[in-house]
């Protein structure tokens, strides 16, 4: 973690940890509490927030809504945070601003630091450190929602009522499903090949991979990032989730969040705002389609992000192939291997791989059952 001394223009996580404080601490130095919507330890989290936002230079608002959660079931009132920093550029209307989102309250379990008290001050040392910059070219939507916990109400309330949400082109969510660990894009809205570019032009401690993106989208799991998803935006999505045992616990506090996870929290955000801030958005472009094709990504050595089109990672899987079939051809040539050995390993692997998935498939059924 870079300490509150660094450059003002860089997201500094020192920095970052103090806003975290002055958020968490009660008054009169008490310990942070749970901060359930509609709760006076939810109010006091959203004052002092405010706070925050005008002791940076900002006006911040306050957007109260009833709202239902058609696919969720559910219903609720809720108060947003939200600020906007205008762009320099010639950029304004429907699909041209970023929205970056973190929510300030909490399960009634803990006091929330690392879900998502930790998102909240990223995201105000973000904001900070753009503004440092001289800003951006693209208008910048900085949502911090309440209700989060309950059914993702305040991010719903924000994309069904409030008139900038028109505006938003594409969207960064912070999350963490523990108190350590990398901040991990493990998220994308469909079609994510644009945004990956970007965002590997940028990242300087990536780690995502389009493995996660896969497995995520078939998991029942939901964040705010979900809202927006659905409606086909691209974004997106980090957490950390080192120390999972803490999460939604009364452990999820100051003492355990590791500051480098903050630290790597903001940077993201920084440099994907950074990448957003100069890639074409679908509303602004009429030869970007609407859902544009995924891409292939990976980290390498946590130093750069590695993008493929798919056309080209099955390109380079056919010539694997290719190249597989001229080896075993001319290790049977030599001897070195028989044609009933290739045959049975050709038989035999996707036997095994599918007793595999049996078993985790039964393994997954029992666990749900205890």
């Amino acid at each position: 973690a870079l300490s509150e001394d660094a450059p003002a223009e860089i997201a500094s996580g020192g920095r970052a940890r103090s806003f975290l404080e002055r958020l968490a601490q009660e008054e009169g130095g008490g310990a942070p509490q749970p901060r359930p919507v509609g709760t006076a330890a939810n109010a006091r989290c959203r004052e002092r927030l405010l706070e925050e936002w005008r002791r940076l230079g900002f006006t911040p608002e306050v957007s109260e809504q009833v709202t239902v959660v058609e696919d969720r079931n559910v219903a609720g009132a809720t108060q947003n945070v939200l600020v906007r920093l205008r762009g320099s550029g010639r950029l304004r209307g429907p699909g041209t601003a970023i929205l970056c989102m973190a929510h300030y309250d909490s399960v009634g379990a803990g006091p929330g630091i690392g879900d998502d008290l930790s998102g909240v001050a990223a995201l105000l040392e973000v904001a900070r450190a753009l503004k440092a910059r001289g800003g951006t070219s693209r208008d910048v939507i900085f949502l911090i929602d309440d209700a989060e916990e309950s059914g993702l109400i305040g991010a719903a309330a924000f994309a069904q009522h409030h008139p900038w949400a028109a505006d938003v082109g594409a969207l960064i969510n912070l999350e963490a499903r523990g108190t350590s660990g990398q901040s991990r894009m493990f998220e994308t809205g469909p079609g994510n090949a644009n945004v990956m570019e970007a965002f590997a032009g940028t990242a300087t401690r990536p780690s995502a991979s389009s493995v996660s993106v896969e497995v995520y989208r078939r998991m029942p799991n939901d964040t705010d990032f979900s809202i927006w998803r659905k409606r086909g935006l691209p974004g997106l999505n980090f957490a950390f989730i080192g120390d999972v045992a803490r999460y939604h616990t009364p452990v999820d506090d100051l003492d355990h969040l590791d500051p480098r996870s903050l630290q790597h929290h903001a940077t993201n955000v920084l440099e994907a705002v950074l990448a957003l801030d100069g890639a074409p958005f679908p509303a602004e472009r009429a030869d970007l389609e609407p859902v544009q094709a995924d891409a292939l990504f990976f980290s390498l050595g946590g130093r750069s992000l590695v993008t493929m089109g798919i056309p080209t990672t099955r390109g380079l899987g056919a010539l694997l192939v290719l190249l597989s079939l001229v080896g075993i051809s001319r290790a049977v040539a030599r001897g070195a291997l028989s044609l009933r050995g290739v045959s049975l390993g050709l038989v035999g692997l996707p036997v095994v791989l599918g007793v595999s998935l049996v078993v985790a498939d039964l393994h997954l059924s029992l666990l749900r059952s205890i």
